[in-house]
């Protein structure tokens, strides 16, 4: 249905209902961002406060500062949505506008597959967009728009729904730093939907010509490039001819399996600062990043024969397949094959220098965090919240910092960005170690009389909030566990998890805080994406809403939107 042209029309609450009030609203927002020179990406705080001031200005009721943020967001990110090109962009439409007397489409699991039978605006929008090269979903739900978000499919979103599904969707454009315009519904509800067709149709045709979006963050361009910085060959062209068996041994686990996270992010932070594409690879950013591989290579060694792991990549790891003496020694030549690279780039010796100081403290950090985890093993007790801290800062933080700071470094960042990112760091690696506990702990009843291998944050949140008494029960508890009677369920209660993940969350929104401090729009959405990309499964829970599909979905959804 198109909007009602008089200012009788009725309109959902929390938008206002005449449309010069709209029109004035609109042109308030556009002043005030040109005025604050605001940019992308601006996290919901931001959004909510600069709404708050602009209904001020304009004397409207607070309201209506849902659909001012809705505004606002399509203001700010505007341009950078119009520089995406068509076929990268995702049109998600709501269900509630088919005509449901007239309507011959079908609804399966993903949404509704539109007949083309011309009986609502939803064939009208679909053909337009399908054929300047969109994507288009029509379904009530967010979770199929978040899954392609997250896996970098869309780079633009344009989304018509009623204000509530807008904001569940927008956490996960937010944190993928992918630009979006929304187009409310006037009148929501399941039935009478109304919209206005022509912001529809402009914002469908919006484009700025001859200017495309830097090719930055985690997108499958750069990780095929960056994969193939550790084909056995490119490995070559870096490291030069191999000597002998054991060197072999050690390219051969450096080529092998991983996520390549920690190369990705120095070459995406390199790229978001210089401003440059993918396929602009200096021999400098290539070298680095090998080197935060071989360091971090090394460590799954290590860590594997600590933690006596029977299986990494989904095969035998290296210490049993060639026994402990073999791989500490390849574990330990992948450390100076690190050193040596960064000993042999042709940067400026400063920034040399800096790299190798990074990187060994980095490295003495890790080898303390893990020190302080087996020497608790030898001596199990529950700590307190700050003490498992120290142990996550230590174990996972800085593994995060030296890929993000070498990147940074040879792109020549100032200090107060490395220290943004520092802080970014280490709040990333607290949250990633909460995740893994909250995993460990649904584990712990069948693990009875097992030796703990690693401090518990549930177990140190609940230890730290009852009295006592309450202690002593749960010193009991502990002791009976460890010596094969009875279970876990004191130990971690719901109310326990429920807290480790308040604390997760927290510190996933402060990572996003101090991004707002990093100097380019770039840099920001790249590490926006690294926290989505990581956290996805529990930022999409935050929603309500189912956190996967079944393969047989996901076969479907390519299919139909990709």
């Amino acid at each position: 249905m198109t909007e009602a042209n008089d200012n009788t029309a009725s309109v959902s609450a929390g938008i206002p209902p005449r449309a010069e009030d709209r029109a004035r609203l609109l042109c308030e927002i556009r002043r005030y961002v040109t005025a604050h020179a605001l940019q992308p990406p601006l996290a919901l705080a931001e959004l909510i406060v600069h709404a708050q001031a602009i209904l001020r200005t304009t004397g409207l009721s607070d309201a209506f500062d849902r659909y001012t943020v809705v505004l606002l967001s399509n203001e700010v990110w505007g341009e950078a949505f119009a520089s995406v090109p068509f076929d990268r962009r995702l049109l998600l439409l709501p269900q509630c506008l088919r005509d449901r007397d007239h309507c011959t489409g079908t609804i399966d699991e993903l949404g509704l597959v539109c007949a083309g039978c011309g009986a609502c605006a939803l064939h009208e929008f679909t053909e337009q967009a399908e054929s300047l090269g969109y994507a288009v979903l029509i379904s009530e739900g967010t979770t199929m728009a978040a899954e392609l978000i997250a896996r970098g499919q869309v780079r633009a979103v344009l989304g018509v729904s009623c204000l509530s599904a807008l904001e569940r969707i927008y956490p996960f454009m937010d944190a993928a730093g992918v630009p979006g315009l929304a187009v409310p519904l006037l009148r929501d509800g399941c039935m009478g939907t109304v919209v206005d067709v022509e912001r529809v149709y402009d914002a469908l045709h919006l484009r700025v010509q001859g200017r495309e979006a830097v090719d930055v963050g985690l997108t499958e361009t750069m990780r095929r490039e960056v994969a193939g910085w550790f084909e056995r060959d490119a490995l070559g062209e870096v490291l030069g001819p191999a000597r002998g068996r054991t060197d072999g041994i050690a390219r051969e686990w450096l080529a092998v399996g991983g996520k390549r996270w920690r190369p990705l992010l120095a070459a995406g932070v390199y790229r978001a600062l210089r401003g440059s594409v993918a396929g602009d690879s200096p021999d400098d950013l290539r070298k680095a990043a090998v080197a935060v591989e071989c360091f971090h290579k090394a460590s799954l060694i290590h860590d594997d024969i600590e933690d006596d792991d029977g299986d990494r990549y989904g095969e035998p790891p290296l210490h049993v397949r060639h026994g402990v003496p073999v791989a500490l020694n390849v574990g330990d030549l992948l450390l100076g094959e690190g050193y040596r690279l960064i000993g042999e780039l042709g940067c400026d010796a400063a920034v040399r220098g800096e790299l190798l100081r990074v990187a060994a403290r980095a490295h003495r950090e890790l080898c303390l965090g893990q020190g302080r985890e087996l020497l608790w093993r030898t001596d199990p007790r529950i700590l307190t919240p700050g003490e498992v801290r120290e142990i996550y800062l230590g174990k996972t933080a800085p593994a995060f910092e030296v890929a993000v700071h070498f990147g940074a470094l040879l792109a020549g960042a100032d200090r107060a960005t490395l220290d943004a990112l520092a802080a970014y760091s280490r709040h990333l690696g607290i949250a990633y170690q909460i995740r893994d506990d909250l995993t460990d702990v649904q584990h712990l009843p069948a693990r009875v009389g097992a030796a703990p291998e690693a401090p518990s944050f549930v177990v140190a949140l609940v230890y730290a909030s009852v009295d006592a008494e309450g202690r002593g029960r749960m010193d009991e508890a502990w002791r009976r566990w460890l010596g094969g009677e009875g279970d876990a369920d004191l130990l971690t209660p719901p109310q326990g998890r429920a807290a480790a993940r308040r604390a997760m969350r927290d510190e996933i929104d402060a990572a996003g805080r101090v991004l707002e401090s990093l100097p380019t729009a770039d840099l920001r959405v790249l590490l926006r994406q690294v926290v989505l990309r990581i956290f996805h499964r529990e930022l999409q829970e935050g929603t309500g809403e189912p956190a996967s599909a079944t393969a047989a979905d996901d076969r479907h959804r390519t299919q139909r939107t990709v």
